[in-house]
């Protein structure tokens, strides 16, 4: 196995004091969120806090729930329900805005967001994971965009667009494939090229091999000390905090 998990905090500090324990008190920063019915950020803030966890709920047990496989109480089984459908309406504002998603086998995700690649995965990923993921993605996206208005120092997560020849000559190959793919503006590669492309491969034989040579031509997603735009998640400034 080449990955191995190596942790940054010591197991005695992670798995206890770090830890969100039920009926335990941590202190944290809450980030605190309000949104449209659309998924439209009406306003933020971010404040110290106390948290106290009532219950604890893995991706599985989440998922179970969801599925109606396992029984939940009211309480968890509505506070579920809830995000979920929050999530959905931060999906539709994500896609809106030209971010997309790779039809992609587990690609050894070391993050609870956009991951390695930079757009999210979907393809091994359960409904729950989508769930935290978007809420994820967007907590960090109105950190980013704060620490910006304020020209605070901060370390961004930032990913060039590709590079645009690249593009072309993926979307020739498709046409030899059998997959029209059409490139707005060939000298300038934006997400919501990416998001057609994913849209027009869906159930195509080539689907899957196109697919990789999609994510073969996307550039890394780095961490910089200025903000930029991030590609995958299509949004001018991102991090992770």
């Amino acid at each position: 196995n080449l990955y191995k998990y190596i942790p940054i905090i010591p197991k005695e500090l992670s798995g206890d004091r770090l830890a969100l324990l039920p009926d335990q008190e941590r202190l944290t920063l809450s980030i605190l969120i309000t949104l449209n019915p659309t998924g439209r950020l009406v306003e933020f803030d971010i404040q110290p806090s106390v948290i106290r966890v009532d219950h604890q709920v893995d991706y599985k047990t989440a998922q179970a729930i969801l599925d109606g496989e396992e029984v939940g109480s009211p309480e968890i089984v509505s506070i579920l329900e809830n995000l979920l459908e929050v999530s959905r309406a931060v999906r539709q504002m994500r896609a809106a805005r030209g971010g997309f998603e790779l039809n992609l086998l587990d690609t050894h995700c070391h993050f609870d967001d956009e991951g390695e690649l930079g757009p999210i995965v979907v393809a091994s990923v359960t409904v729950a994971q989508a769930m935290v993921s978007e809420l994820i993605v967007l907590a960090n996206q109105v950190v980013a965009n704060h620490l910006q208005a304020l020209s605070l120092p901060a370390i961004y997560r930032v990913q060039p667009s590709p590079d645009a020849a690249d593009v072309s000559e993926l979307v020739k190959l498709a046409t030899h494939l059998g997959c029209e793919l059409e490139l707005e503006n060939e000298e300038e590669v934006n997400p919501s090229d990416f998001q057609s492309f994913v849209a027009d491969l869906a159930g195509t034989k080539a689907e899957r091999v196109l697919t990789y040579l999609l994510e073969d031509s996307l550039k890394p997603a780095v961490y910089s000390t200025t903000a930029k735009p991030h590609f995958g998640l299509a949004l001018d400034c991102y991090t992770h905090c």
